[in-house]
């Protein structure tokens, strides 16, 4: 269900965004709780609304209300700055009257705006449209319209799932919520979308089953049928519109019409008559949506018998419809974005599942007598922090710092280090800031056999630390030690060791990096120096490869130990005790780097893990 294009009239505003306005950072808020735009407190509807051809009473446009209330009481957006609207079935124009068929549904649509700006007063809005989503709707929508086959007087839609929608399994996976304590007794679906990210779906009823109906064989021909006639009428009618009733152009046009509807026709007649003793069989087709074209596909059911897939056919039947104008509700379908490599996305997802009170919102349609006379709570308050895969962990605690640690932390001369020694194994490192992979996990902290202390690992991520005082000394020793793990594949990426000043990729950003990756079969790594100083000619801005002596891939752990030292203009990078790389004239003196940063994208193969540890920035 799509909601309102603007949901409040102050973002209309907001969204003409003026020439010189500038986008927030949005790494500078990824963990910033930056709330709603305005909580609504709504107190419930007097009187019925009428959208088109459905009225929605004042129970339903309350239920609505009380839904919205509950969102707010249970998330405040973090990364993202929240609004919602309550919502009916939405407003019907020349381009979606196949929704006409749809069961009456009014409920919540909340977005999280993730592109930001200040406005007037230094107020937070949105700097465009870009959003997240987050839907409460009641009997509404679940699966993917089958927009051949609908129509405005019968709606059809099938519910593949995320393979059959042509991608791999590893993101629905991720969000999969099979173990949650309560939604995984009901049906679940992920969708595929790439306006807003993919999104999760789960339709809550009270006996804990898709309230929808299968076709049968039968049905699907019929309705077939009637989708060929349809589309032969509205193609009839463009064609003598467009051509303004001059009828040899319209007999022109109309040729490969009525040559493809006669074909289809009798395709269809001949599937009749395969299937005549199966037509009260469940139909189920060879695609993720069905397709009228029996011209190029015959068999309604098999296409053209080249695909294993075999996909139910949903309607809802008239009964279950004319419930759904009542005022109780028949289901309830709730879906977020899932996105969770983005952080905004990842926060809303944990929140839904770990405070937002699924059971109460059950109890409260599907078996009052459990909640009379209690008020919605959430399972815990706006705000509180959570994950997904530990709903009731509290903070993780620190461990005990090593003695390097402290050493480090009491040496005037050391400007940063860290061990992780003070991270627990399994936790994402204490006081940096990891991206999201695909499935929302972060870096861990881990151990490795064979070597002492806490690694982090980094394979898929970009961990930088947020508690690095800026900036840098300009005389400055920067050393870390790096291991790869053994058969490292030989040409996958590198291992991205990053001196930054400004905000990466602006074209203003000054940096200074190292790549390193292993060799193979005892051969020498690989080096990629980098410069960039934007305004700044007869400095480092270009690139060199070098050898790394000893950093190959034929051990258990491949270590090496990496500094970089700087002196004034001067840049030296060495492997050990092995200077690799000397430049007199490398970094202007004016730029004094704020931040660092280590990177290492996404592997192609199980053993390519790179792990760091022992980082120190030490003043010269």
């Amino acid at each position: 269900m799509k909601g309102r294009s603007g949901l409040i009239g102050s973002f209309a505003i907001a969204l003409a965004v003026p020439l010189l306005a500038q986008t927030i950072p949005p790494a500078s808020i990824a963990d910033q709780e930056l709330g709603w735009a305005k909580i609504y407190n709504f107190k419930g509807a007097t009187a019925p609304l009428k959208v088109d051809h459905r009225v929605y009473s004042a129970a339903q446009r309350t239920i609505a209300m009380e839904l919205a209330n509950w969102m707010q009481a249970s998330y405040s957006p973090i990364g993202g700055l929240g609004d919602l609207a309550v919502v009916m079935a939405e407003k019907l124009t020349p381009y979606n009257q196949n929704t006409t068929a749809r069961a009456q549904s009014y409920g919540v649509a909340a977005r999280v705006y993730t592109e930001l700006k200040y406005g007037a007063n230094k107020k937070l809005e949105p700097f465009t449209s870009s959003h997240f989503t987050w839907n409460v709707i009641v009997n509404g929508p679940f699966g993917e319209e089958a927009a051949a086959l609908s129509t405005p007087e019968r709606y059809y839609f099938t519910i593949p799932t995320f393979e059959q929608q042509g991608f791999g399994p590893e993101l629905e996976k991720a969000a999969d919520v099979s173990n949650h304590p309560f939604l995984g007794q009901f049906p679940a679906w992920f969708q595929r979308n790439s306006v807003n990210g993919n999104r999760k779906y789960v339709l809550i009823a009270k006996d804990r089953r898709l309230p929808f109906v299968k076709l049968t064989r039968g049905e699907y021909l019929d309705a077939l049928g009637v989708a060929i006639t349809r589309k032969y009428e509205l193609e009839k009618k463009r064609i003598t519109e467009a051509e303004q009733g001059d009828a040899q152009r319209i007999a022109r046009s109309m040729t490969y019409i009525e040559e493809a509807t006669a074909k289809r026709r009798a395709a269809l007649e001949a599937n009749r008559v395969k299937y005549a003793g199966r037509l009260q069989e469940v139909a189920e087709i060879a695609r993720s949506e069905p397709d009228i074209m029996l011209e190029n596909a015959p068999d309604a059911f098999l296409g053209n018998g080249g695909s294993s897939m075999r996909l139910p056919v949903y309607t809802v039947d008239a009964a279950t419809l004319e419930r759904c104008k009542g005022d109780t509700p028949q289901w309830i379908v709730v879906s977020w974005t899932a996105q969770l490599n983005q952080p905004a996305s990842k926060h809303l997802h944990d929140a839904v599942l770990n405070q937002f009170n699924f059971e109460y919102l059950y109890n409260r349609f599907f078996d009052p007598a459990k909640v009379a006379g209690q008020p919605y709570a959430p399972l815990r308050p706006a705000g509180a922090p959570t994950t997904a895969s530990e709903p009731s962990a509290a903070m993780p605690s620190a461990a005990m710092p090593s003695a390097a640690s402290r050493a480090g932390a009491a040496d005037p001369a050391v400007h940063f280090f860290d061990d992780f020694s003070a991270t627990p194994v399994g936790k994402a490192p204490l006081k940096w800031r990891s991206n999201l992979d695909n499935t929302g996990k972060t870096s861990v902290v881990t151990e490795l056999k064979g070597l002492d202390g806490h690694w982090a690992s980094l394979s898929g991520f970009t961990i930088t630390p947020t508690a690095l005082k800026g900036p840098l000394p300009r005389d400055v020793t920067i050393s870390f030690d790096l291991v790869a793990a053994r058969d490292y594949t030989w040409g996958a990426r590198g291992m991205i060791f990053k001196m930054s000043k400004g905000v990466a990729n602006s074209g203003k950003d000054a940096f200074f990096t190292v790549k390193l990756r292993p060799g193979f079969g005892g051969r020498d790594g690989e080096a990629e120096i980098e410069g960039k100083f934007p305004g700044e000619p007869g400095y480092f801005n270009e690139t060199k490869w070098l050898k790394v002596p000893g950093f190959s891939n034929t051990e258990q752990n491949n270590r090496i130990t990496v500094t970089v030292t700087r002196a004034g203009e001067m840049v030296r990078v060495s492997i050990g005790k092995a200077k690799i790389a000397e430049y007199p004239k490398a970094i202007p003196a004016t730029v004094l780097f704020d931040a660092i940063a280590f990177d290492l994208q996404r592997q192609a193969g199980p053993n390519d893990q790179m792990y760091v540890s022992n980082i120190r920035i030490s003043k010269r």
